[in-house]
């Protein structure tokens, strides 16, 4: 929510950090202002991937990327960009969306997941893979 309070606040002085050029100023302001919504949703994207991470789930996370940004968020964005007057502002609103997809899906991933069964498969994988005769004292230096 700050970042897009700064980004809307911001969007007419924060381009001079990188160009003078008063069209690419324009054009950055005006992308700002399309983008600020979707901030929100990249947030709580980019937290629910890294409970895919965390929870073992990065398969899911990978289709979830894939698609939304592949499938979705990436032709969309061409063919907005197609129709839009400045190109780049179609082009960010598709992937803003592939973001608010993968958003969308995380939550309701959250919201139906087995805990406990995901808890236990980390169990699972993280048990003591000692093998008998590993000799544990003797370290090897590169």
């Amino acid at each position: 929510m700050v970042a897009a309070i700064c980004m809307v606040s911001f969007r007419h002085s924060f381009p001079y950090a990188y160009t003078t050029d008063d069209n690419i100023v324009t054009l950055t302001a005006q992308l700002l202002l399309v983008c600020a919504p979707f901030q929100t949703a990249v947030a709580i994207y980019v937290g629910i991937m890294g409970v895919f991470r965390g929870s073992g789930q990065q398969t899911r996370g990978a289709i979830v990327n894939g698609v939304a940004n592949l499938l979705i968020g990436l032709p969309l964005g061409l063919m907005l960009a197609n129709m839009v007057a400045d190109g780049i502002v179609g082009l960010w609103l598709g992937i803003s969306v592939a973001f608010l997809i993968c958003a969308v899906y995380g939550i309701i991933w959250l919201v139906q997941v087995d805990w406990e069964g995901l808890a236990n498969d980390a169990h699972v994988r993280t048990q003591d893979t000692h093998h008998a005769g590993q000799d544990d004292s003797v370290v090897a230096l590169p």
